[in-house]
């Protein structure tokens, strides 16, 4: 967690999870290397790299849980995934399986629906093939569509803009949420990138629920 946020400059996970479980022990490291240092400095002994080293490991991680502040916190309501989630158990598509980077919420609140891991936390194929793709893990997309997915939901639109302008994924796959990406006055809406396989019961089913 701290790794990550560090390398990304703040905790941009919502709630800010990634540093939350690190606060007690980061406020210890700052106490204990600031006493350090001001024992050493009092006792007229040489500071050795000890002290300022814990001193400045601690004020970075300090320094980077200050920077997730650039990140606004998700407006309650705005996230799709327990919705959707809710659609998928209750659907009657046979051999379901979604595709997803949000595992955590998706698999939690869709717990009768496969869930394909995209950023391979939990898919070994793509945690060992996969492209590095900071912060998210790994991807492999094309892995993912030979999986054929019925629904894939994503955080980010530039991993599919390549694929959006593909007629072999267009033709196959229905964008559910492309009229909020498209109507500039409802940003706050933007949470997910919705597909959903064209053809499908469960298409039939959404479009049912999303007329």
């Amino acid at each position: 967690g701290i790794a990550v946020a560090v390398y990304n400059f703040g905790d941009w996970m919502s709630c800010f999870r990634l540093l939350t479980p690190y606060l007690p022990i980061t406020a210890v490291l700052v106490v204990w290397g600031m006493a350090e240092l001001l024992r050493r400095l009092r006792e007229g002994l040489h500071a050795s790299w000890c002290g300022p080293c814990r001193l400045a490991m601690a004020a970075l991680v300090v320094y980077t849980a200050a920077g997730q502040f650039q990140w606004r916190r998700p407006a309650v309501g705005v996230s799709p995934d327990r919705e959707l989630a809710g659609l998928l158990n209750q659907s009657s598509q046979p051999g379901l399986l979604a595709a997803t980077d949000v595992l955590g919420r998706l698999s939690y609140f869709a717990d009768k629906v496969p869930v394909l891991d995209m950023a391979g936390l939990t898919d070994a194929y793509i945690a060992e093939h996969g492209k590095p793709s900071p912060p998210f893990g790994r991807t492999d997309f094309d892995y993912v569509l030979s999986r054929r997915p019925h629904f894939i939901m994503n955080n980010v639109r530039s991993a599919w803009t390549r694929r959006l302008k593909t007629p072999a994924f267009v033709d196959h796959y229905w964008w559910v949420d492309r009229a909020l990406w498209t109507r500039p006055d409802d940003a706050a809406a933007k949470a997910r990138f919705v597909f959903v396989r064209r053809g499908s019961v469960l298409e039939s089913e959404l479009r049912h629920r999303y007329p």
